[in-house]
């Protein structure tokens, strides 16, 4: 269970559910908060991007 995407090259991305030590991999965002469920709250200050978060992440990833 796993993804690869073009726009971020080297990178594969795997279901965080998955993972047995899941709790050590915070997030740094929130993607696609624009379709969240109404009575899921969220109370974090990590930006919240409206949907897809690749913007944010192609800035992080580039040199």
């Amino acid at each position: 269970m796993a993804a690869t995407y073009n726009y971020l090259a080297d990178h594969v991305y795997v279901p965080i559910g998955v993972l047995d030590q899941a709790d050590n991999f915070a997030p740094t965002q929130h993607s696609h908060a624009s379709a969240a469920i109404s009575w899921m709250h969220i109370n974090d200050d990590l930006p919240r991007a409206e949907n897809s978060g690749r913007d944010a992440l192609n800035a992080s990833h580039s040199d």
